[in-house]
């Protein structure tokens, strides 16, 4: 279920998904505070954005570790 494998480095979209929750988060909180539901509904595109961007570095990073994996030696077909 839970994919555990070492990866080579740091995350470089770590920060931009940060960002971008807290931003969310943020303005989720400042709608609750003003009452107001067109901040709301900013604050969840915000949120959608992100969980849009986590989603696709997952399938970037696991496609790119498969297409590594294939090019392994011994792993030759008989």
């Amino acid at each position: 279920m839970v994919d555990r494998v070492r990866r080579d480095g740091p995350d470089p979209l770590l920060h931009w998904k940060v960002r971008l929750f807290f931003a969310g988060a943020a303005v989720l909180l400042l709608s609750i505070v003003l009452d107001r539901k067109p901040v709301a509904l900013v604050a969840i595109a915000l949120l959608g954005v992100a969980m849009v961007v986590v989603v696709t570095d997952r399938f970037r990073r696991r496609d790119g570790r498969f297409a590594e994996d294939e090019d392994e030696p011994g792993d030759a077909a008989p």
